[in-house]
């Protein structure tokens, strides 16, 4: 019978989150994390590599990247601010 191997473990014995394994990537970029991988681009890492190391779409990264460009790390966060703004009117 198949049985799926266990999960990572972080120190601690407590589960890695999808994101620490670098499998299955998805969820939330908070700004501090998209501004890192935008400056490694900035410093000439190259687009399509980045896009497979971090499990994200070149378009995606282009989009913070200009972002960036358009406005720093203030522009990275605005999606995070509207949805905080949303919660608390909730």
């Amino acid at each position: 019978m198949f049985r799926f191997p266990d999960p990572p473990q972080r120190p601690g014995g407590r589960p890695a989150r999808e994101a620490e394994t670098g499998r299955g990537r998805k969820g939330r970029w908070f700004a501090k994390r998209k501004a890192s991988v935008v400056l490694e681009l900035l410093r000439g890492a190259d687009l399509e590599s980045t896009s497979r190391k971090y499990g994200v779409t070149a378009a995606t990264l282009t989009k913070w990247r200009d972002a960036f460009l358009a406005g720093g790390a203030e522009a990275l966060k605005a999606r995070q601010e509207a949805q905080l703004d949303e919660q608390g009117r909730r």
